[in-house]
Order: C-alpha cells, then sequence, then structure tokens
C-alpha cells in the first residue's frame, strides 16, 4: 500500500470518498438537496472523476491553514448526470484524513 505522501491529492479524496470519510458543510449538504443529488451521487461522481478540474489557494481566514489548497472537481454518476464539487483535505486526529466538501451542485457543464 502506497503511503499518503506519495498518493496524489486525487486518489487521496477518492479513497476519502470511497471509505466515507466526509464531512458535508452547510452549504454543500443544501445545494446537494436543492439539486435533488443523494450523498451517494456526489461520491460516484467524485469516485469517477477523471482529473481535478482546478486547484485554488484560499484565502478565507475560516480555514484551519492559512492558504490551504481547495479542489475543484467536476465528475459524473452513472447516470450521467455531471456534479460540480469543491473542497478540502484535512488531517483529522494526527493521522486520518477527510474530505470536507464546500460546494455540491449540479454542474452545467453538460
Amino acid at each position: 500500500m502506497l503511503s499518503w505522501a506519495l498518493m496524489t491529492p486525487l486518489l487521496r479524496i477518492k479513497r476519502c470518498c470511497l471509505t466515507g470519510r466526509v464531512i458535508l458543510t452547510g452549504k454543500a449538504d443544501a445545494e446537494r438537496v436543492a439539486g435533488h443529488l443523494s450523498l451517494d451521487d456526489v461520491l460516484e461522481a467524485v469516485v469517477n472523476a477523471p482529473a481535478i478540474y482546478k486547484t485554488l489557494r484560499s484565502r478565507s481566514t475560516r480555514r484551519a491553514v492559512r492558504h490551504e489548497r481547495v479542489y475543484v472537481i467536476v465528475g459524473f454518476t452513472h447516470e450521467g448526470i455531471f456534479v460540480y464539487t469543491k473542497g478540502a483535505l484535512r488531517r483529522f486526529a494526527g493521522e486520518d484524513w477527510f474530505y470536507l466538501f464546500v460546494s455540491a451542485k449540479r454542474s452545467f457543464e453538460e
């Protein structure tokens, strides 16, 4: 098994989604519900995503780490629904990782 340090961010994000180590903010959850998406739809889209669409550097003072990397991923479900997600990898309890969704909605790039 690869160590976390050797994995690409996308692989780490996909592993978090597959193992249920994800958290949705209130905003992301509201967007998901408004877009008639289940949590499974969002996770499936991230796992099916071919690449990270864009990497941003957050300047928000509310972030856990100054200039935290925020990843934008546009993926699709098995039904062909494109889903836009934005989130950050976070370290928890000294070693475990989880992916924090700050946005999860239907993409208009269909």
